[in-house]
């Protein structure tokens, strides 16, 4: 409802959501995606949510640590306007570390 906090609503949905707040990182915080499926093996479907920039990065580095082929991921990015300097800048910043993600990657699958 409005007034209620973020997690004030998370806690009205009870077991349907985690949130990870001890990842430091993307490759953090998709390894704990991960374990946290390998614990729960009864979950078939789940919901990644970040900032649209990040998506592509996160795809990447799930498809290359889950062998978790019968859970179903779904990416919802919030929007951002990339009119504003500081929008294209973070943009900018991200496509460096896709690069830097997908070199660390190659060396991961091997």
């Amino acid at each position: 409802g409005q007034g209620q906090s973020v997690e004030q609503f998370l806690e009205e949905l009870g077991p349907r959501v985690e949130l990870d707040y001890l990842a430091r990182n993307t490759f953090e915080n998709v390894l704990s995606t991960v374990n946290y499926l390998e614990k729960t093996s009864h979950l078939k479907e789940v919901i990644v949510i970040s900032s649209d920039y990040h998506l592509l990065r996160i795809k990447m580095i799930m498809q290359e640590v889950d062998d978790h082929e019968e859970a179903i991921f779904h990416y919802l990015g919030t929007v951002n306007d990339y009119a504003k300097l500081s929008n294209i800048k973070v943009l900018v910043k991200e496509s460096y570390k896709i690069i830097q993600s997908w070199v660390f990657l190659l060396f991961w699958s091997n």
